[in-house]
């Protein structure tokens, strides 16, 4: 579910030792929307545009207290528009999709167990 993902930031790494910056804060961006996407899918929630994905994710598990980010996923994935591509951050935000993706693919084993 989640392998796409850590695909992604594997790039995103990638990308960043080559000094491609905004590649790797885009493929990390790409990580934060396929990894929010795939648990939506999973709560048989549509998913069509990248804005409506973080707009469900917010309100299903963000606002809901089903997840915490310490912060809304809305204002962790756009600070990709309020900040250059720069080594500094680039590092920041590739950090934040790895986060991000540890805590949905705990949530989703938590919630996998709950169901057997």
């Amino acid at each position: 579910m989640f392998f796409e993902s850590e695909e992604k930031i594997e790039n995103a790494k990638e990308s960043f030792e080559n000094g491609v910056y905004s590649g790797a804060i885009y493929l990390a961006y790409q990580s934060l929307v396929n990894s929010a996407k795939a648990l939506l899918l999973a709560e048989n929630k549509k998913t069509n545009t990248h804005a409506g994905i973080i707009k469900d994710f917010d309100e299903l598990f963000i606002t809901s207290g089903r997840i915490d980010l310490g912060t809304s996923f809305s204002e962790m994935i756009y600070q990709i528009n309020k900040f250059a591509p720069t080594a500094e951050f680039a590092t920041k935000y590739i950090d934040n999709a790895n986060q991000f993706l540890g805590k949905v693919r705990a949530y989703r084993a938590l919630e996998t167990q709950l169901e057997k």
